[in-house]
């Protein structure tokens, strides 16, 4: 029964796009050398394009007449429930979705994405980890992971506000900006909050918190569930609307703010926000101004303690090059030119195979 349930999915997200990409893939394993989980372990099963095998084998007996001829004559096999069982503790346990494996594809497949689709199929078929899904459910019912009520997180912000002496404006109607931390900030690390505060209120940013849009995670978006994902956008797009803010602002990883591009809650009629991260915020905030006048509106505290890593030397570089009188050069960066070099070398690999074979 679950793996009817699966396979239905499975090819009801198949579309055009989704086959072509699964018709692209040549297996280089690429992406499993951009996998975090099959470096350090160096488990073939977590290589990337594993975690996508279910969907691909799914895609091919239903649509494809290898498929169907490999299936017939026994070559290949269909899909168990005890291989689904199996591939959920590696598509949900050894995946972060960080999409890394997608920037390396020399094929530009998103396996990311498909991964996704992967997770769609188990939780429509309720295979997913418990611990998973008593977060999910918790997020449903209390509105975070980690049970941050409206007291709980107004009474941290508070206490971040008291502690470390930095002003947090609450459900200040008209703000330009809304900024959502996850429940992991509010509980784990405070110290992130105020800092991100303090960047925020020296730039002289008019933002604010929201007590009803105050969870920037999104455990439906991790589970693959569409309803629970729109469920938990809309709790953070409705506190926009009610505090009429232009743009809203995430903070921590970048799977938050993929989630929030998610076009789900676009149909409705309501005006768009811009949706953005706190770290490229922060850096087109520099690329505006000089770092060293910034710097010395900072009374009080330092801004290079605050500022993470890559937008130090953002800022370091920017003032480097205004001393100079030069400006920043534009083009590819490194990775993006060793992946389209990547991309002609496969491509000029096929054609001279190709050619090879059809001259003799």
């Amino acid at each position: 029964m679950e793996t009817n349930v699966v396979i239905n999915t499975f090819v009801k997200e198949t579309g055009g796009s989704v086959a072509s990409q699964l018709e692209a893939c040549t297996r280089c394993g690429m992406c499993a050398e951009a996998c975090h989980f099959y470096q350090a372990t160096g488990n073939p099963e977590y290589a990337p394009v594993w975690k996508i095998e279910l969907l691909k084998r799914a895609y091919e007996q239903r649509f494809t007449l290898i498929g169907k001829m490999k299936l017939a004559l026994g070559i290949d096999k269909r899909i168990t429930d005890e291989e689904i069982s199996h591939f959920s503790q590696i598509v949900y346990e050894a995946c972060t979705m960080c999409n890394k494996c997608s920037m390396v594809c020399p094929m530009g497949i998103q396996i990311g994405p498909l991964i996704h689709e992967v997770r769609a199929g188990f939780s429509d078929a309720g295979i997913v980890p418990a611990d998973l899904m008593a977060a999910v459910n918790k997020q449903v019912e209390e509105g975070s992971p980690l049970g941050v009520t409206d007291d709980v997180y107004e009474s941290r912000m508070e206490w971040v506000a008291d502690e470390w002496e930095v002003d947090l404006p609450m459900d200040v109607k008209g703000a330009d900006t809304l900024v959502v931390f996850s429940s992991i900030e509010v509980m784990k690390f405070p110290e992130n909050i105020a800092a991100i505060a303090k960047i925020l209120n020296t730039a002289g940013e008019k933002w604010t918190l929201s007590t009803h849009a105050r969870e920037v995670v999104n455990f439906g978006f991790y589970e693959g569930n569409a309803e629970r994902t729109k469920m938990f956008l809309k709790r953070v797009f409705d506190g926009a609307v009610e505090l009429g803010v232009k743009k809203i602002v995430v903070t921590e990883c970048g799977s938050r703010l993929r989630c929030l591009a998610l076009d789900f809650l676009q149909s409705d009629g309501r005006p768009r926000r811009d949706r953005d991260h706190s770290h490229r915020w922060a850096d087109r905030r520099i690329s505006q101004s000089r770092p060293h006048q910034v710097k010395r509106r900072c009374a009080g505290w330092e801004w290079n303690h605050y500022l993470p890593r890559c937008l130090q030397d953002s800022a370091q570089r920017r003032s480097h090059q205004g001393t100079q009188n030069r400006t920043e050069p534009s083009g590819p960066t490194r990775l993006q030119r060793n992946v389209t070099q990547s991309r002609r070398s496969n491509l000029l690999r096929r054609w001279r195979r190709r050619h090879c074979h059809q001259r003799s």
